[in-house]
């Protein structure tokens, strides 16, 4: 199993899952391993095939879920503003997943861009209706009237600080590592000024 790349993708997704469960620490960094393992459509080479058809919509359901989670992650960390592009690139490619819709109105409205949330929001209402005749879901209507209250639970959370790297003492002489140089000192200090 280490050695086939779903096994590997499974595997690295469910520690994700734990440690985001665990309060998120690596969560991030295991979930970019997980989705960094795949190069393309999955099962592409066998597209004509029965059978990996449903395998390889099943494998791209996992790929989205996981997709999805990973950004819920970074949101938490306040990564919206970075995630802006992404979200925007995801809904274009999978205009039927609400929670894209929402994750970027939250990463546009946390950005300081509550207008172009609000608008991510009537786009969402369109493609639905247009697409599937349906209303948005419960949450996504929740998440708009929020954003109309300017509810404070849609605040960036603070993002953890840098870590400092450790400053070295400042070197005290030139003399380290000479010990010939600093034997010759010695004797002329005992001899002159």
């Amino acid at each position: 199993p280490a050695a086939v790349d779903v096994h590997r993708f499974t595997r690295l997704v469910d520690e994700a899952r734990r440690a985001a469960q665990q309060g998120g620490v690596g969560a991030a960094r295991l979930y970019a391993a997980a989705l960094a393992l795949w190069q393309g459509p999955a099962l592409a080479e066998f597209d004509t095939e029965a059978w990996a058809r449903d395998q390889a919509h099943r494998l791209e359901e996992m790929r989205l879920a996981a997709t999805e989670e990973w950004i819920d992650v970074r949101l938490a960390a306040g990564q919206h503003a970075e995630l802006v592009g992404e979200l925007t690139d995801l809904v274009v490619r999978h205009p039927l997943r609400e929670r894209l819709h929402g994750q970027l109105m939250v990463a546009l409205y946390r950005s300081g861009r509550q207008a172009d949330a609000l608008t991510a929001y009537q786009r969402a209402r369109q493609i639905l209706d247009e697409e599937l005749g349906l209303d948005p879901s419960a949450e996504l209507r929740a998440l708009e009237q929020a954003m109309l209250r300017q509810d404070a639970s849609l605040a960036a959370p603070q993002r953890a600080p840098e870590p400092q790297r450790p400053t070295l003492a400042a070197r005290l002489t030139s003399f380290v590592g000479r010990d010939r140089e600093k034997a010759l000192l010695r004797e002329l200090l005992g001899s002159r000024r």
